[in-house]
């Protein structure tokens, strides 16, 4: 077998271990990624089992004070990345090129 051959076999090999060792790892992200994703982080399910049982008003009573605190919560995170846009980071700027 003339070496051009060898080389081209040897090569072939490489390319198809890195290409399975490649797809091997690819589909170990996206598996990851999605039992990442769909994961409870923060415990609502377990405090939902942890919850006595109540009628509907309190039921609806607490709905709506997780909502309102979801609401809440985002404008609070929306106002404070509008200040650090608008003002905290062309304050920085400003003295950066003094």
């Amino acid at each position: 077998m003339s070496t051009t051959r060898k080389v081209i076999r040897v090569a072939g090999q490489a390319t198809g271990s890195l290409a399975k060792t490649l797809f091997r790892t690819t589909g170990k992200v996206i598996e990851h990624g999605f039992i990442w994703s769909t994961k409870d982080h923060y415990g609502v399910a377990d405090r939902l089992a942890r919850m006595p049982k109540m009628g509907l008003a309190d039921t609806l009573s607490y709905l709506g004070s997780v909502l309102l605190f979801g609401i809440v919560g985002a404008l609070v995170a929306g106002l404070t990345a509008f200040v650090l846009i608008a003002y905290v980071i062309p304050f920085v700027i400003q003295f950066l090129f003094l």
